[in-house]
């Protein structure tokens, strides 16, 4: 069987760069994650949080698999489950937990401290078993920490028995030992972490009953040169790289720019951004908002009917997309589960604060997230049908086929219906609104106003069992079940 090569990253281009390389699995490590991006050395120096916020970008930027090192997990065992737990919300298909104290010192650096004895490494890894629904992989640095092979192989031999194991990763750098303590376990799954090998290695490597080749700073190292020598070019003859131009089409091919995204699609989702602070000055009629004492009456009474129809949604495990700051996401969670996207961090940041629930990322542009994986009873998504092109219609359809399963998924979409006095804007035509922010910058935006015919058309399309309601100034709201063929 073909040894897999699992290559570490600490970017979601990077991540991409494996992905259209052909890689099948990513490695998060603490070592890359440290140094790349907060500059710091693998001394356990970074938040779990801090990682946990790279893993995130990384799983949303990719559909391949991805084993992060937990290292040797935390101190606080409650908050070690909670990290854990975050894992697998996160769609991470496997966790890898060392036999260093903590804190840690990284194997790559010499140390003087000893590793957990055999019966702790034990319980740690038995912790974790018990605590997630991870695939998990026990990491041992005995053979870099110099103990014996008779030693490695008591400790293996203890930590293996723990029910639930997936596999066991060694590292080291003498390839006759390691190849020797794999023979002892011919049952067991191995991953061999190769940074301390050389390249005259791989012959002997290649025969080895491994599972997989652990590559967890190669990229970072690969980097770190390349990008040294352009700094270096740079500064002593000023002279750009002249490859550039290849290289710009390339990080565009990888971030879906040429083929995802328009000009538009980036000024809108650039002015939500923007607009984020001031953007429940609409709901409340504030400020550039605010219409005569009729027209806002009116306004609050379509809103009051749109809170009475939502609120008999219960019992639902809902995945909102284009959340925004929080105004439904708040008032679903009273009677249903919720994971709140957006596509703007700063929208995801208020809804937080309203809601004190973290929302997730999510660009419906792009491809949908492997996370989803048809976790959810339901989608709803408010003020977010209307900024779609009908040439995008099929992306946002494709996020609702991979979050709901294929039957009984249910759809609950709010927007607005065309009325002159709530357009808001400094120009409408052909779809395209100019819209200003207080400060006076402006955007373009694409606003289209479903007719009922339209709708119905939509309905019939991507819903089975749908009902269509309009209240009695502004707003409608289309709710179904998703039909079988939804992407037919």
């Amino acid at each position: 069987m073909a040894i897999e090569r699992i290559i570490g990253v600490h970017s979601p281009l990077e991540a991409r760069i494996v992905e259209h390389m052909g890689g099948a699995v990513l490695w998060v490590s603490g070592y890359s994650v440290s140094a790349a991006c907060f500059g710091l050395p693998d001394l356990d120096l970074i938040k779990p949080h801090d990682k946990l916020r790279i893993v995130e970008r990384i799983a949303d930027a990719t559909t391949l698999r991805m084993i992060v090192d937990a290292d040797g997990g935390l101190e606080n065992q409650a908050d070690f489950a909670a990290f854990l737990e975050e894992l697998s919300r996160l769609g991470i298909d496997a966790v890898c937990v060392e036999d260093e104290q903590i804190p840690k010192t990284s194997a790559l650096y010499p140390s003087d401290v000893p590793l957990l004895s055999p019966d702790e490494f034990y319980e740690r890894i038995r912790f974790v078993v018990e605590n997630s629904d991870l695939r998990v992989i026990a990491r041992t640095n005995a053979i870099v920490r110099g103990h014996t092979t008779p030693e490695i192989t008591d400790r293996l031999k203890l930590v293996n028995s723990v029910k639930g194991v997936s596999a066991i990763a060694l590292h080291g750098s003498n390839i006759q030992r390691i190849s020797s303590i794999i023979s002892e376990f011919p049952d067991t799954k191995f991953y061999l972490i190769t940074t301390l090998l050389k390249e005259s290695d791989l012959g002997a490597i290649e025969k080895m009953p491994l599972a997989g080749l652990i590559f967890g700073h190669d990229m970072l190292f690969a980097s770190v040169l390349e990008q040294s020598k352009t700094a270096r070019r740079i500064m002593q003859m000023g002279l750009p790289l002249p490859t550039r131009k290849a290289a710009s089409d390339l990080v565009d091919a990888l971030v879906g720019y040429s083929e995802k995204h328009s000009q538009i699609e980036e000024e809108m989702k650039l002015y939500y951004a923007d607009r984020a602070p001031e953007y429940d000055d609409w709901y409340d009629r504030l400020n550039a908002y605010e219409k005569s004492p009729k027209l806002n009456q009116m306004w609050f009474d379509d809103l009051q009917t749109l809170e009475r129809v939502l609120k008999r949604i219960s019992g639902e495990n809902i995945l909102e997309l284009g959340a925004g700051t929080g105004r439904w996401s708040k008032l679903l969670l009273e009677r249903n589960t919720l994971t709140a996207t957006d596509a703007a961090e700063e929208m995801l940041e208020i809804n937080r604060l309203q809601t004190g629930v973290r929302g997730r990322l999510l660009d419906i542009f792009l491809d949908p997230p492997r996370w989803l994986r048809g976790q959810y009873t339901a989608c709803f998504f408010s003020f977010l049908i209307s900024h779609i092109p009908p040439s995008r219609m099929k992306n946002l359809i494709a996020v609702v086929d991979a979050a709901l399963p294929m039957e009984g998924g249910r759809i609950v979409i709010v927007d607005s219906y065309y009325n002159p006095t709530e357009l808001n804007c400094l120009s409408h035509k052909d779809d395209i609104q100019i819209r200003a922010l207080k400060d006076g910058r402006s955007y373009r935006v694409y606003k289209h106003y479903y007719t009922q015919a339209e709708l119905e058309a939509f309905a019939n399309r991507y819903l089975e069992k749908w009902s269509l309601s309009f209240t009695e100034n502004y707003f409608f709201v289309l709710d179904g079940k998703r039909s079988k063929k939804l992407l037919a």
